[in-house]
Formats: C-alpha cells, sequence, structure tokens
C-alpha cells in the first residue's frame, strides 16, 4: 500500500525529471551527473512533499526546492574537493619547481616511480571515497566500488561474480564513475595514466 508521499512522487515523477534537467542546464551541471540529480530531487522533494499546497501548481514549488537543493549538494561537493590534495601544487624538485605528474612518472629512478605510483593510487582513493560519498545513485556507487576494487588488482570478470551481474554491467557502472572523476581536471589526468 502506498502512502501519500509515494503517490505525490509517481504523479509528479515526468515533471521532475524535466525540472531536474532544467535546473541542471541553469547550474552549469554536466550531463553525466544526471542521474545523481534525478536521485537527490526525488529526495528533496520527498523531504518536502508535505509543504506543498495542493491548491498551488506543482512546477514552481519543485522548481525552488530542485534547484535549492542542487546548489546545496554542488557547495558541498565543492568544499569537499578543496580539502583533497591538489597534485599541481604539492610536488616539487629539489629546487622548488612545481614537476608534472606524468613526466615525473616518466622520468627518474623506480624507487621514485613506485612512490609517485603509491601517490597516484592513493590520491585516486580519497577522489574515489568522495565522489562516492556525495552519490545517490546506485549504479554510480557500485561504480565506484568497481572502480576501486580494479584499482586493488581485481578483474572485470572477478568484480562481476562479487555481484553476481554481467561483466558489461561492471564496465557500465565503472564508464560511468569514471565520467564523474573526469569531471575534476586532475583526476583525468590520473586516469589516464
Amino acid at each position: 500500500m502506498m502512502n501519500c508521499r509515494e503517490e505525490f512522487l509517481i504523479e509528479h515523477m515526468q515533471s521532475i525529471r524535466q525540472l531536474v534537467k532544467s535546473a541542471m542546464k541553469k547550474l552549469g551541471i554536466p550531463q553525466a551527473e544526471y542521474e545523481d540529480c534525478l536521485q537527490e530531487a526525488y529526495i528533496l522533494i520527498w523531504k518536502q512533499a508535505d509543504k506543498f499546497d495542493p491548491d498551488k501548481e506543482f512546477g514552481p514549488f519543485a522548481r525552488r526546492v530542485i534547484t535549492n537543493g542542487l546548489i546545496d549538494v554542488y557547495k558541498r561537493n565543492r568544499e569537499l574537493k578543496k580539502e583533497l590534495l591538489s597534485l599541481d601544487h604539492d610536488i616539487r624538485d629539489e629546487e622548488g619547481n612545481g614537476l608534472e605528474l606524468i613526466d615525473l612518472l616518466k622520468g627518474g629512478n623506480e624507487t621514485e616511480n613506485q612512490a609517485l605510483q603509491n601517490l597516484t593510487v592513493e590520491l585516486l582513493h580519497k577522489y574515489i571515497k568522495n565522489s562516492k560519498e556525495s552519490c545517490t545513485a546506485a549504479s554510480t556507487v557500485k561504480g565506484f566500488e568497481a572502480l576501486e576494487l580494479k584499482i586493488a588488482g581485481y578483474s572485470g570478470e572477478q568484480i562481476a561474480k562479487m555481484y553476481h551481474v554481467s561483466s558489461n554491467s561492471v564496465r557500465s557502472w565503472m564508464s560511468n564513475a569514471r565520467k564523474i572523476l573526469c569531471l575534476e581536471e586532475n583526476v583525468a589526468a590520473l586516469l589516464k595514466n
């Protein structure tokens, strides 16, 4: 048996989808994050359903709730990203000159390269963890988890067996997670290596 909130959500589901697309465009949120934004919008509307006046139109109410909610979510995400280590500022040579991670990985001795690879893996784990915590879509969360397992050395087939799904599903999850991670420039450089 459905309660009033469930009926309310189902009744306005199509409107919510359109309003999310509109809010994302207005706020400059990349299309790759549509599923996460949609899930966030459902949660926001669910929480605010009691405040809706049935004598008024749904559109203006939902537009305000969704836009303000997505702004809050992205402010929190931006604060998390600021806390993460920036590759551009923290790697220096003996003279104090900044070095590019890619240059460091190509040159130098093996112990330096190994240390940098360990740093890269550690940074990727931090980015993945923070992205996973701010994500609400289940398939994208699974994608972040699959990426962590892939970094740990598991194959796509092994990950698929763990989740009892096809390896195509795992690749799809990881692809969606990578799209979100690649929105951050530092992560895009890490994932290419």
